[in-house]
């Protein structure tokens, strides 16, 4: 081969060939009347219809606007790319929307479940960029807005998870996640908010953002779970174990640059459950959570609440499970309820080998029999080594 360039540059070599395979695309768009090829712009498919007909490795690419999803879980069992966003505007463009709108699929309250995909380990990762999943609802047991399942590793980025609504037993969650020992969770630019339950009899079970769960790695950096929860609503209902905002476990996970702020608990508990806006759990060693806010997180039971956490709660699958919390702030968490002299407002270890370094603890509440408002350590054997901290006298 002879290669050629500015100044009269000459190489010549050897001829290198190579293959690779493109993606089979398919072009999304809300409004589609009649269904298309999905081959460009001017021939979309509906979403329903992209589903099915997609390859396995396919992309989807998606036109901002709302996608109603309102009679059936939008569903595949492939690695399968989702890029949301695009401006829809002619031939195979890939111009973004002008005003920065997102591609949302809406459950409208009518599914229970908006979208759930799902692939393995060999079939590989699933992607998801610049999509909204919203508003599932369900009467009784619980209500996601988008399920990644399998064993296959999962990147998501720039995505909102909202509004997901349960009453009576089960949980409105945002997103719930889970893989295996061999891959890997991705998030970054995220946000779960607004994934609530109302119950007014029976037990709710969160989390009620984002619920992580059996990777080898979870990574969340620039995230944001915020307002998630069960309200302040006259009932009997009660959450019975969970996180109100974020919960991961049985990976290690690696939280950065993240915001985990106004999660509600519960009215009421029963037993011995383990809460915070954020519960870190399992086998979770070498965890990292760095440059993170955890401010006014609010857990208040007025019957059993045992491990009662207002913000982050880390309990290990050992005593001598390594965690790092490190360049934190923890402001105005509360605490509160007839057993809450057994947890912190701000973090709680309830089982684990922790090191807390350069963070800050201001303002965080506990009941008037509660332990320490900021940081409490409950069994024996488990650790909390602080250096270069401040707290609030």
């Amino acid at each position: 081969a002879t290669v050629t360039g500015l100044g009269g540059t000459r190489y010549e070599g050897i001829v290198v060939r190579t293959s690779f395979d493109i993606a089979p695309t398919l072009f999304v768009a809300p409004d589609v009347t009649e269904e298309g090829t999905g081959e460009s712009w001017e021939s979309p498919v509906s979403v329903t219809n992209a589903f099915a007909l997609v390859a396995d490795g396919g992309v989807l690419v998606l036109k901002a606007g709302r996608y109603f999803v309102t009679n059936a879980t939008l569903t595949a069992t492939k690695a399968l790319t989702l890029r949301g966003g695009y401006a829809g505007e002619t031939g195979i463009s890939v111009a973004l929307d002008a005003n920065g709108r997102r591609s949302v699929f809406d459950g409208d309250e009518k599914v229970a479940t908006v979208v759930s995909l799902s692939s393995t380990v060999a079939q590989g990762v699933i992607e998801v960029d610049r999509c909204e999943f919203v508003r599932a609802f369900k009467d009784g047991n619980t209500a996601q807005c988008f399920v990644k399942g399998g064993t296959g590793p999962a990147t998501l980025t720039r995505c909102r998870f909202a509004d997901s609504r349960n009453i009576n037993r089960g949980g409105g969650r945002g997103a719930t996640l889970s893989g295996s020992a061999a891959s890997r969770l991705v998030m970054r630019d995220c946000v779960a908010e607004g994934n609530a339950a109302a119950a007014t009899s029976g037990y709710c079970y969160g989390p009620f953002g984002f619920s992580i769960s059996t990777f080898d790695t979870a990574v969340l950096e620039n995230c944001q779970v915020v307002s998630n929860g069960m309200g302040w609503a006259a009932g009997a209902g009660r959450e019975n174990g969970g996180a109100s905002g974020l919960a991961i476990g049985g990976a290690k996970a690696l939280v950065r640059n993240c915001l985990i702020a106004g999660n509600r608990g519960p009215l009421g508990s029963s037993g011995e459950s383990t809460f915070g806006a954020f519960v870190l759990s399992g086998a979770c060693d070498g965890s990292v959570i760095e440059n993170c806010r955890f401010v006014a997180n609010r857990d208040y039971y007025n019957n059993w609440g045992y491990y009662i956490s207002g913000a982050l709660t880390i309990s290990a699958s050992a005593t001598n499970t390594p965690v790092l919390v490190k360049n934190c702030s923890f402001a105005y968490n509360s605490a509160y309820g007839a057993y809450g002299n057994k947890s912190a407002a701000a973090l709680t270890v309830q089982k684990g080998a922790v090191s807390v370094e350069n963070t800050i603890f201001f303002k965080n509440s506990v009941a008037a029999s509660g332990v320490g408002r900021d940081l409490h350590v409950r069994t024996a054997g488990s650790s909390a080594v602080v250096r270069y901290c401040l707290f609030e006298e």
